[in-house]
């Protein structure tokens, strides 16, 4: 940055001794230029991006919290839904949080502005210094309006609040922070720009720069110059003066404590070296450096010696531990060990572990060295593992050691069974030794014990292992079937195979026999491991153990066998019982496990009785209580492997109860006419035992007779009367039952038929504010079928068949008297029943009902679709409908249980509809206001229809245009057959060859496709038709032009037919006369050669050209004309050649520069 020396030296001092023995010390030490960069970047860029983007969240924050993430229902500060704080309130802190903000940036950029001032950047801190307090000083003056405006408006809320002026504290705080914002942006942006500039621009310190200093000098000698000095001028200037001033000061004490560093350091190298001396010429150097290098035995290491400066003359060294290796590139020990390479890097190759030592590199030239401390991590040797006891049995203490050999650093022990590790309280580890004392159990029978050794030479560790060689007693397990038996209670099925297994583990062998003992008694016979019981039973049961030893000790297993059996049954009581005893049945049940659950059942028919109850009991019994009982135990079987299987077991009994008889008539009163035959008498009886049945008539006994039959059954008996004898047989038939357990009997009243009796007993069953519903007991029919006539207020009768009746559509708060009669083909009952009743008040009042938005009738679907205001339906609890009315028809009134819906319409009251309404559900007089109802007709589409009528559309249309094309082309071809026949008179003056200047081609053909067409159409048609009658001469006018200097109808290729045409049609060329026209371009048009023939046989033909023939009748003077030759006038032919054309029309239209053999049809008119 700033130099006190423009001299480049050593960065340290250095002390030489000679072989004069004269000692020099240098003691200055230079400061250079490179000891501090040049320039120094302005570190403040990230920040003011990052206080940019804060600064736009800022604005963000104020204006989305009151407005959209916590709205307040004012905007003013009243409480919002963000934790109790309005969004305006959030906004105040989001502001005061934005000048916190401001003042931390502030305090960062005035320390990075602080250090660019040090660094000698003077112009840009005097630059930037007020940009940089800009947003603090802003955010300030911010919030001193902000709390003055919210006090003026606290003061006049109320004045602001009955002005009707929506003036919110929210409103000037956006307000406010975009005016700050917009400010704190600018001013950021530009200071962002300016930064960006400095630090591109890499200018070094305005100290540094002549021309600073020289404007400070030209400003001090510019004051006695004639011109106009303002105070913003001196000013500026004394401003850049104390500026440089403070960093000449600061930059003074800076660089006198690098002098003071520098000083020190140079003393205490020289004293260094003092320390330093060898033989004469050798030299004492300056220790640059000090390292320690730390290597793996067995790899290459390289030791690096570098020196600024050095040159080839330069004497650098290696030695180590005093001992020369080398000096420059020539090695002076072993040549294989060591390496040379570069200046001056000394290799060692397979460093071992006596290479570690202390190395050092000196330069003599340069009096500089560099020591290097090299440690060699040497491997120890495989460890070796010892057991100290003889044998190894259980439960008692091993010593186990484990040695190795060598290792730099020392090696670490680690002990582990079976590649598990051991707790490093049963070891000690001592320099290469470690000892393990390890309680011995079981479980290490045949494991391995391993010792490993490791240390940082060491890529994995290095182990050894022992196999472990445990004595145990023996362990017995026993297995019952494939399963470990671990319960002492192992559970069996009755009727299964027991086998269990006795395993034996044991370190040494056994020297027993196994003994197997049943509860403590031996089991004779029975010395193998197996024991088997095909067929277990219940006294099977009990515990069974298995026994063994071996020279360790004795050992044995037990296990309890518990035979599980399903239920055996038996049901005690039942029986026959009178009516009113006690009936007590008991399942008694034999089962283990014990029973989970009873079942009873009566008649297969299951009772509603405790599954733990195994008694069933009925403290009175009645008939209803005779059946078949049955009960049903359950208990559940387990497995060994954990399935199991529900067992059950069930018998029956069953009961009977006597009673006495019940005696009942289905017809008490039976309506005959008189003298009528075979009149039936029934009575009904139960009982049990068998009743005894009499049957009597006005006290007196009834016995079969002609007049009397009585037919009985098990539960019925009948008395038929053959003949009624007037009066004398109506009257009390009684129908008498009896048995050991009591008697009862039925009385019947037989009697004429007449109007039935009047109802009774009528009972109210519901009353609304628009429904009465009633029910009463029909009373004799008299013997024919009855009615019932129900009257309202004595006005409206309804007749019934049933003995209950509806009213709806009453009105509310209303009484209402109804009657009720019976009717028959007699007549109506003498009396009739009555009961006044009252309609209830209805919960609602007509305005209160729902209103109806909107009601629509769709008439594509035949529907009605509704909607209500949803707040009114939902607050009513009473049952509503929707009354649609209907034009000379009775008004339908359809229950809603929700706001909106639709209702489905008959076809023919769709247009009949005119209002709907909302009413009281069975009441439908009362209802709000009519709403009109909205038609919509919908159009509907077939397209099936469509799609069928558009092919048919189109089919048409097509078949039009082919009609239109047909008719076109038919009178075409008329047209030219009208054109064909051609009748000519022709004069016998002689031919006249005549020129057309403007000759008219029609079109060509490649000769292959003429010369055949040509042929046979030559055999068809003649040209006599075309010769003169009188004179049988031709008339054609040819117009040839010369190429070349000679006529070009040559016999070299194909003929050009001559084409006649009809003297009644018009020709191309608008010639009378027969014309053959050759076209071929000249450079001289009017260069013609005229040529008269007198005789057709004179014409140049070939014999080809004589049986040319050609004729196109369709073509006529559109310019595709016909040819006809006759029998003894040759055609008129011209061969020409022409300049090759566009062959897609058939016309041929002459090229300049090429020419081709074509076939060119010329107008020839008679």
């Amino acid at each position: 940055m700033v130099s006190l020396n423009t001299q480049h030296g050593r960065s340290g001092g250095s002390c030489a001794i000679h072989c004069d023995s004269k000692f020099s010390l240098i003691r200055n030490t230079p400061l250079i230029d490179h000891l501090e960069p040049p320039y120094r970047p302005i570190k403040t860029t990230g920040f003011i991006i990052l206080h940019i983007l804060l600064t736009i969240a800022f604005i963000t924050g104020i204006v989305l919290f009151p407005a959209i993430i916590c709205p307040d229902p004012l905007h003013n500060d009243t409480i919002g839904r963000c934790n109790n704080h309005s969004g305006y309130n959030i906004a105040l802190y989001i502001h005061a949080g934005g000048y916190i903000v401001s003042l931390a940036f502030d305090r960062l950029y005035h320390h990075y502005q602080d250090l660019s001032r040090r660094d000698g950047y003077l112009e840009f801190y005097r630059q930037t210094r007020n940009l940089r307090r800009t947003p603090l000083f802003i955010i300030s003056i911010g919030n001193a309006i902000l709390v003055a405006l919210i006090e003026l408006l606290g003061s006049y809320r109320d004045s602001l609040f009955h002005l009707n002026w929506k003036l919110y504290p929210w409103y000037f705080l956006v307000l406010l922070t975009s005016l700050e914002v917009l400010v704190i942006l600018g001013a950021l942006l530009w200071y962002l720009v300016l930064t960006l500039k400095f630090n591109k621009r890499r200018a070094r310190p305005d100290a540094t720069q002549e021309d600073l200093l020289s404007s400070f000098v030209t400003s001090q000698t510019a004051a006695n110059e004639i011109g106009f000095r303002d105070e913003s001028y001196r000013e500026n200037v004394l401003e850049k003066q104390a500026d440089l001033i403070r960093y000449l000061r600061e930059r003074n004490e800076q660089l006198g404590r690098l002098v003071l560093q520098h000083k020190q350091r140079v003393d205490f190298q020289q004293g260094a070296l003092l320390f330093t001396i060898h033989i004469a010429c050798s030299h004492a150097s300056v220790v640059l450096s000090t390292r320690a290098i730390t290597e793996k035995q067995g790899r290459d290491v390289v030791l690096s010696c570098r020196f600024d400066g050095l040159t080839d003359r330069d004497r650098v060294m290696w030695s180590k531990d005093g001992v020369v290796l080398s000096v420059n590139q020539e090695i002076s020990g072993d040549k294989q060990k060591y390496e040379i390479i570069g200046k001056y890097d000394l290799i060692i190759k397979t460093i071992a572990g006596n290479d570690s030592g202390r190395y050092l590199c000196q330069n003599f030239d340069q009096a500089l060295s560099m020591t290097i401390e090299l440690t060699v991590l040497t491997r120890p040797s495989k460890p070796e593992l010892y057991q100290s006891n003889e044998t190894l049995v259980e439960g008692s203490l091993a010593l186990f050691v484990c040695t190795t050999q060598g290792g730099n650093p020392l090696p670490t022990f680690t002990w582990l069974i079976n590649q598990i590790p051991i707790n490093t309280s049963f070891y000690t580890v001592a320099p290469n030794t470690s000892e393990l004392r390890l309680p011995l159990e079981k479980r290490f029978h045949n494991q391995q014990l391993i010792c490993q050794v490791n240390n940082q030479a060491l890529d994995d560790p290095l182990s050894t292992s022992l196999r472990l060689n445990v004595q145990y007693k023996p362990e017995i397990n026993l297995r019952h079937g494939s399963s470990l038996v671990t319960n002492l209670n192992l559970l069996v099925i009755e009727n299964d195979r027991l086998t269990l297994d006795c395993q034996i583990q044991s370190n040494p062998s056994t020297i027993e026999p196994i003994t197997w003992l049943k509860n403590g008694a031996s089991m004779t016979g029975i010395n193998s491991p197996t024991l088997t019981l095909q067929t277990i039973k219940r006294n099977d049961e009990g515990e069974y153990t298995c026994i063994t030893s071996n020279a360790i000790g004795r050992s044995q297993a037990s296990v309890h066998i518990r035979v599980q059996y399903a239920p055996i049954v038996r049901l005690t009581g039942g029986g026959i019982l009178s009516e009113n005893k006690r009936l007590v049945l008991t399942c008694i049940v034999d089962a283990y496990p014990s029973i989970d659950s009873y079942q009873w059942f009566k008649n297969d028919v299951k009772l509603n009785t405790s599954s733990l109850t195994s008694s069933l009991i009925i403290d009175k019994v009645s008939k209803y209580d005779s059946g078949i009982y049955m009960c049903m135990a359950k208990n559940t079987l387990k497995y060994s492997n954990g399935s199991a299987v529900e067992k059950f077991d069930k018998t029956q009994t069953r009961v009977t109860v006597e009673y006495a008889p019940i005696v009942r008539s289905p017809t008490p009163i039976l309506a005959s006419d008189p003298f009528a035959s075979n009149t039936k008498l029934e009575c009904e009886i139960d009982s049990y035992p068998e009743s005894n049945i009499i049957w009597t008539y006005n006290q007196r006994q009834i016995f079969p007779s002609n007049k009397y039959s009585i037919i009985q059954n098990k539960n019925s008996s009948y008395l038929i009367i053959q003949q009624l004898q007037s009066n004398f047989d109506y009257g009390l038939y009684t129908c008498n039952a009896s048995n050991r357990l009591g008697h009862n009997s039925a009385t019947i009243q037989l009697r004429s038929k007449d109007v039935p009796e009047t109802p009774t007993n009528v009972n109210l069953t519901s009353v609304t504010y628009s429904t009465i519903s009633l029910t009463w007991q029909a009373g004799f029919d008299g013997g024919w079928p009855q009615t019932f006539l129900v009257s309202l207020n004595n006005s409206l009768w309804k007749e019934t068949n049933e003995s209950l009746y509806v009213f709806t559509n009453l009105q509310h708060s209303q009484l209402y008297n109804i009657s009720i009669r019976a009717r028959n083909r007699l007549g109506q009952s003498r009396d009739a029943s009555s009961i006044s009743v009252q309609t209830k008040n209805v919960p609602i009042e007509r305005e209160d009902l729902p209103q109806i938005e909107y009601a629509t009738i769709h008439f594509s679907e035949e529907t009605l679709d509704y909607r209500l205001n949803n707040f009114s339906f939902l607050s009513l609890k009473v049952p509503l409908c929707i009354r649609i009315d209907i034009y000379n028809q009775s008004n339908l009134c359809e229950r809603i249980v929700t706001s909106s819906g639709i209702i489905k319409l008959e076809k023919n009251d769709l247009l009949n509809v005119h209002n709907v309404s909302i009413c009281l559900d069975q009441y439908i007089d009362y209802c709000g206001y009519a709403v009109g109802v909205e038609m919509k007709r919908e159009v509907a589409f077939n397209w099936i229809f469509i799609l069928i009528a558009s092919i048919i559309i189109v089919f048409f249309l097509i078949l039009c245009g082919l009609c239109i094309f047909c008719f076109v082309q038919n009178h075409k071809r008329r047209r030219n057959s009208n054109a064909h026949m051609i009748t000519s008179s022709i004069k016998k003056p002689p031919i006249v060859i005549e020129s057309i200047p403007s000759p008219t081609k029609l079109f060509s053909y490649p000769e292959q496709h003429l010369h055949s067409s040509f042929t046979k159409i030559a055999e068809i048609q003649k040209l006599d038709q075309y010769k003169d009658k009188q004179t049988n001469r031709l008339i054609v006018t040819t117009t040839t032009a010369a190429t070349n200097g000679h006529c070009s109808s040559n016999a070299s290729g194909s003929s050009d037919p001559i084409l006649l045409s009809n003297p009644n049609s018009s020709s191309l060329s608008g010639s009378d006369q027969l014309t053959v026209t050759d076209f071929y371009p000249s450079t001289n048009p009017t260069d013609l050669s005229y040529k008269s023939y007198t005789n057709p046989t004179e014409l140049p033909l070939s014999s080809a050209q004589n049986d040319l023939l050609w004729t196109q009748s369709q073509y006529g003077s559109y310019g595709f004309p016909f040819y006809t030759p006759t029998s003894n006038i040759q055609e008129i032919v011209s061969n020409k050649h022409m300049k090759e054309d566009s062959a897609e029309s058939g016309y041929s239209t002459p090229s300049k520069t090429h020419y081709q053999s074509k076939k060119t049809v010329y107008e020839v008119v008679v």
